[in-house]
């Protein structure tokens, strides 16, 4: 009896053991986290909202070129692992809890059946072979229900790992560092001025940077000269980006690019000379009575005035002469346009022979 206890104990044993596993595995199917881990340590430059510029400036022509700044920051990357039981098969909850039930349950029959069966041949005097291969048999048999069970469990669930990346700033380690990429540059950002107004400052549009963080400024364009006098202006006017001043340019510069600008267009020796009339010396003056080539445009219109007599003198000379050569022309004109009535006339009479009215309709008609 003691050897088929022995027996029966270790079937039970070996079933619950197999229960468990059938369980197990049925649990493992469920949803569940592995722990998380760290997986990157390091330090990385981030996008600081802080823009520089350099600003040069030749005469009104400014080139404004911007530079983001990084912060660098102290970093890990952690990973979790997520698992996730997928159903495959469409049948009720119940129905598939109820085979694998059953499964199991016919697999610990047929396992702690097979070791009584086992045990029984084995003590029993004298000892029965058949019967020990029938309980050997019934053994394998709950063994192979178990594993039916598990795969069917296994089958019947599909269990999907999902991988979540978490970046944690550990802190800041250096502000103002150089960028690595193209993509910290300050492209297409609003570039502004402001000159003081009579209630609060007022905003001046620059333009904005293209995709290299560049812009050319012509000050003259963007503050013309009727806004300008409007305006109290200082020496400098402060450029801002994002709301930041980033630089500034000077406006003295602005009044003498235009003045060289406009003086360009002035024909002085043309003026001075008297081949042409002054017009533009004197609107030049009107404009920039103060400015540094003022002197150079009264000096001009003082060289017109003493040449003045003879430039009249001249010019009288040459009217006279334009009008005797309009008035020959004048007559010469008049003289073969006569000519050619006569001899219109002429034709008439004589294709009319002489008659009075024929003649006169076809000079009408003809020698206009």
């Amino acid at each position: 009896m003691t050897g088929r206890s022995g027996w029966e104990g270790c079937g039970r044993a070996r079933a619950a053991a197999l229960l468990a596993l059938a369980l197990g595995c049925a649990a493992c199917a469920g949803t569940g986290g592995l722990p998380t881990a760290e997986v990157a340590r390091g330090e990385r430059r981030q996008k600081s909202p802080k823009v520089e510029a350099r600003i040069e400036q030749a005469g009104s022509t400014v080139t404004l070129t911007a530079r983001g700044s990084c912060d660098l920051h102290r970093f890990r990357t952690l990973e979790r692992t997520t698992t996730r039981a997928v159903q495959r098969t469409a049948q009720p909850a119940a129905w598939g809890n109820l085979g694998t039930v059953s499964l199991i349950m016919a697999s610990l029959g047929a396992d702690a059946g097979g070791a009584v069966v086992l045990g029984e041949a084995l003590t029993a005097s004298p000892a029965s072979p058949s019967k020990a291969v029938g309980g050997a048999l019934l053994s394998a048999l709950g063994l192979t229900l178990t594993g039916v069970t598990i795969w069917l469990i296994m089958l019947d669930n599909k269990t999907t790992y999902e991988v979540e990346s978490q970046d944690v700033d550990d802190g800041l380690v250096r502000e103002d560092v150089p960028c690595l990429d193209t993509r910290s540059l300050p492209s297409h950002e609003p570039v502004t001025g402001r000159l003081p107004g009579p209630g609060q400052p007022i905003e001046v549009p620059l333009g904005e940077t293209d995709q290299n963080g560049k812009l050319e400024i012509d000050l003259v364009r963007k503050l013309p000269r009727a806004g300008r006098e409007s305006l109290d202006l200082p020496a400098t006017m402060p450029v801002y980006i994002r709301g930041v001043q980033v630089g500034s340019v000077r406006l003295d510069e602005v009044a003498r690019a235009e003045e060289d600008e406009a003086w360009r267009h002035v024909l002085a020796e043309d003026c001075a000379s008297g081949a042409a009339p002054c017009r533009d010396v004197e609107a030049f003056l009107r404009d920039h009575p103060h400015g540094r080539r003022a002197d150079e445009a009264r000096a001009v219109l003082t060289r017109a005035e003493a040449a003045g007599p003879s430039r009249r003198e001249a010019e009288q000379k040459a009217a006279a002469r334009q009008a005797e050569e309009n008035a020959r022309a004048n007559a010469a004109g008049e003289a073969a346009r006569r000519g050619a009535a006569a001899a219109c006339r002429q034709i008439c009479k004589a294709s009319c022979h002489g008659t009075a009215s024929c003649t006169d309709g076809c000079v009408a008609q003809s020698c206009r």
